[in-house]
């Protein structure tokens, strides 16, 4: 099943392990800005380079 998010926040990700969430992450994989801000350094997220 494929959700979107119009806001995400690391509570969402923390709430629902099973889920992966994926994002637009920089070429660095790098930094808290953005939607990396909620997301990055947590189990169940994957950066795709845009």
């Amino acid at each position: 099943m494929l959700r979107k998010h119009k806001f995400i926040s690391r509570e969402d990700l923390q709430a629902n392990p099973d889920t992966l969430y994926v994002f637009g992450d920089n070429e660095r994989r790098r930094g808290y800005c953005g939607q990396a801000k909620a997301m990055r350094g947590e189990p169940n997220e994957v950066g795709v380079r845009t």
